[in-house]
């Protein structure tokens, strides 16, 4: 039995219909315009990160057909859980053309009533052809969260570097606290007001920024540094005026002693994140570097990209951080 993938794809901003498949983005197409001026950033928007495959069945055997294509390199998995469980990570075999197809089968499931989440893989581009069921199966959507929580940021929000998207942080939030995540991050980028877009259809209770890294990186002065950091912001402010957002500064990374950076030194960076967003009003701000220890073992390229207990590590202090926070009075899953 095939089933309307639509009705059960969450987490997408839309969905796209390519040559007898569906390809879910987590943007806007008016920012995936934005995106495609920048060459990483152009790639890693269009990979499918904190979206989900979901639905209630009772159905003894699944198959899923996919294709495919590598934003990254490295070993990625497509993770499944079921009833909110860890059950099996799925190594992603990446297709050579677009009409190059793979299948994964599961067998022999209890006929009883259970969640199923298939987690997309985070760093690759993916495209959902078929779901089929066993004949007589029921399948049904799953309850709506409550609260939804949007998050922007870099590699790091994307989820880079964890194999699985179930180790990336921004997933670990929404299934610590109960929430609909809508996954924003996108390697390579920075603070930049184009990125927001008053259109999207996503209206957050929480909204969490993570840029700073890249932008200490690569821009050539402070004072530029602090013009997009503003920008940015105070866009954001006009366009989510209820929302609770949190700003997280950029998380400790091993070589920042040893890059000379026109923004000046890290700490600036840090410094001046908080200083917008005090000056703005009505932000919290978390020092990321207090979320992962400083050591490099923490992260996947022993450098500035955390693993997956690194991420696990930043999620646990984010929680941390966000229970203390004041503005949380409203925030009963905390």
């Amino acid at each position: 039995m095939d089933i309307n993938l639509n009705s059960f794809i969450q987490n997408a901003v839309y969905i796209q219909p390519v040559d007898g498949a569906l390809q879910p983005f987590r943007f806007t197409q008016k920012q995936l315009d934005v995106y495609s001026g920048y060459d990483v950033p152009g790639g890693a928007s269009r990979c499918p990160a904190g979206i989900a495959l979901e639905f209630v069945t009772d159905a003894s055997w699944i198959s899923l057909v996919y294709s495919c294509k590598g934003f990254e390199d490295r070993e990625i998995s497509l993770d499944l859980l079921i009833d909110h469980c860890l059950e099996e990570r799925i190594p992603i075999e990446k297709s050579s053309s677009p009409q190059e197809v793979h299948r994964y089968d599961i067998h022999k499931l209890p006929r009883m009533e259970r969640r199923m989440t298939f987690l997309l893989p985070h760093l690759l581009e993916f495209r959902l052809h078929a779901v089929q069921l066993n004949d007589g199966a029921s399948i049904r959507q799953t309850e709506p969260f409550r609260k939804k929580l949007l998050c922007y940021g870099d590699s790091i929000t994307q989820g880079a570097d964890a194999r699985h998207p179930s180790c990336t942080y921004p997933f670990l939030l929404g299934k610590a606290l109960g929430l609909q995540v809508l996954n924003q991050g996108v390697s390579g980028f920075m603070f930049n007001e184009q990125c927001l877009d008053p259109g999207l259809p996503f209206d957050p209770d929480y909204i969490t920024v993570a840029y700073g890294t890249n932008d200490w990186r690569n821009l050539p002065t402070l004072q530029q540094f602090k013009d997009n950091c503003y920008r940015f912001l105070s866009r954001l402010k006009e366009i989510y005026p209820q929302a609770r957002i949190a700003v997280i500064t950029p998380l400790w990374r091993a070589d920042h002693n040893t890059i000379a950076s026109g923004v000046g030194e890290f700490s600036a960076v840090h410094s001046t994140i908080d200083a917008i967003c005090r000056a703005i009003g009505g932000f919290y701000v978390i020092d990321g570097r207090m979320l992962v220890p400083h050591e490099q073992n923490y992260f996947g390229d022993r450098r500035l990209h955390p693993n997956e207990e690194g991420f696990q590590c930043m999620s646990d202090s984010l929680i941390r951080a966000l229970q203390g926070w004041s503005f949380n009075k409203g925030l009963a899953f905390l």
